[in-house]
């Protein structure tokens, strides 16, 4: 099975490669409304209206020609391999699994589940933007669909004859070691789609990471192929073979996508034979142009390294094991953690709010946490109980929201007590549940323009992974 990771790929390739070619943009049909309705009809979730207002014929007609050559980028990782895990491209920027030890690939210690989302689609607003120092970027929105998640802006460079960003088949043929150089405007549009995160649905935040690589000795960001090769080979440096791991966080850092799919389209167009894997000395294998120099792009979206969770150790039940139950895999992949939660108002409305938030990030109820709600429960009464109790039996199918359809088959088994089991029809037999790390800690949400003032407490957390799994 293919990690969730490289099923996310799959289905953002396969939702560009469906569309239907885009017509050469004509300057009367650009500034058309129904041009732009044609357009967006064509490229589902890609919104063209600031685009065909701010940018000249020229320009509207580079970035659709993009979108062109961004599919064709792409396609390069699907066409002739099923399993993107066995691309050259994925050996060299994510780390293939054939490199580390059987429970420390991609596929068993970080096989993400894949998340019952909706379809994914590129919510993109694409317009022009006056930066003179890059190609591209990318800014949040608070909105969301139907209108723009998020807003890609393409730069005066972006539209330049600057060597930098050609079109994708000017690219000249060189040597994989000057990878580095080899940047395109399709390059550039695909490491800004994936700071969409409304729009591309992994359950991470992929941003441009500042962390350290071992042949720097500063912190750096994580720009350009070299650094995104280096930041995924991390845990190999020094390192008898037995002991490499590969690096889960490039995982959320966006020219690691980028760089994936160029090296493999290049790897292809170009006749390359090498082996993907990366070795430090590769750094010692000079430039030969002075005048090459890769391009870097100013996002705005600059995380630490050090603030990127990865997946803990499960949490120990703090009750005995019920009878029947099973412990939760050593390395777990999902959870379910449930939140009792209760309105500022004299009715209360309290209820049990149950969320696959992703393994290892942290709880953040106020936040946008809420958007993994997979079931919810309502409770009778107006008085809150003190203290809150632990959750009783709940039947996935019968309770009041069931959430998203992987879980109707699924049941919880408790008291109020302490933590009970958690069951799905996939489970070689339940799992034992454990206190979540806070415990009854209060978390306050503070009132909105649109949502009433809120009180939450996390009671329970069920993880599992491979080995609860048939």
């Amino acid at each position: 099975m293919r990690s969730s990771l490289a099923l996310f790929l799959f289905s953002l390739w396969t939702t560009l490669a469906t569309s239907a070619p885009t017509p050469d943009a004509e300057s009367s049909a650009v500034r058309n409304s129904q041009r732009v309705k044609e357009l967006q009809t064509t490229w589902k979730g890609i919104y063209f209206a600031d685009a065909a207002k701010n940018c000249d014929d020229a320009q509207f007609e580079k970035i659709l020609t993009t979108l062109e050559q961004l599919k064709e980028l792409m396609d390069a990782s699907f066409s002739s391999q099923s399993d993107i895990t066995k691309t050259p491209g994925w050996n060299r920027f994510f780390m293939s699994d054939s490199n580390v030890p059987a429970d420390y690939g991609w596929k068993t210690a970080y096989a993400w589940r894949p998340y019952s989302r909706p379809e994914m689609v590129t919510l993109a607003k694409l317009g022009c933007d006056s930066d003179p120092d890059a190609a591209a970027s990318t800014i949040a929105t608070a909105s969301t669909p139907p209108d723009y998640s998020n807003v890609v802006w393409f730069c005066p460079l972006f539209f330049s004859k600057d060597p930098r960003v050609p079109d994708l088949r000017d690219v000249p043929k060189k040597r994989s070691v000057k990878l580095d150089t080899m940047t395109s405007r399709a390059y550039a549009l695909v490491h800004e789609f994936f700071h969409c995160k409304e729009s591309i649905k992994l359950p991470l935040f992929i941003g441009d990471i500042k962390g350290t690589i071992p042949e720097k000795k500063d912190e750096v960001v994580m720009y350009g192929s070299d650094k995104a090769a280096s930041f995924a080979w991390k845990y190999t440096y020094q390192q008898g073979k037995k002991n490499w791991r590969l690096n889960p966080k490039v995982a959320e850092n966006a020219d690691n996508y980028a760089w994936f799919f160029n090296y493999n389209y290049f790897y292809q167009k170009f006749g390359w034979t090498e082996d993907s894997s990366w070795g430090w000395n590769m750094n010692e294998l000079k430039r030969d142009d002075p005048a090459d120099k890769p391009l870097f792009e100013d996002t705005g979206y600059v995380i630490q390294e050090s603030d990127i969770h990865i997946p803990p150790s499960p949490t120990t039940p703090s009750t005995p094991m019920s009878t029947g139950s099973v412990p939760p895999d050593p390395t777990p992949t999902a959870q379910m953690i449930w939140v009792y939660e209760w309105l500022d108002l004299p009715a209360k409305f309290q209820s049990w709010q149950i969320t696959d938030l992703p393994v290892g990030e942290p709880l953040n109820w106020c936040g946008e946490d809420s958007r993994y709600m997979v079931a919810a429960q309502s409770i009778n009464g107006t008085d809150v109980p003190n203290p809150i109790p632990f959750p009783s039996d709940m039947d996935f199918s019968t309770i009041d929201y069931g959430g998203q359809p992987g879980y109707k088959q699924c049941s919880y088994k408790g008291n109020s007590d302490g933590p009970g089991t958690f069951d799905c029809p996939e489970f070689t037999a339940p799992v034992q549940c454990g206190k979540t790390p806070k415990v009854r800690e209060l978390i306050t949400c503070p009132a909105t323009p649109n949502v009433v003032k809120s009180y939450a407490v996390s009671m329970v957390i069920c993880q599992w992974g491979k080995s609860n799994v048939k």
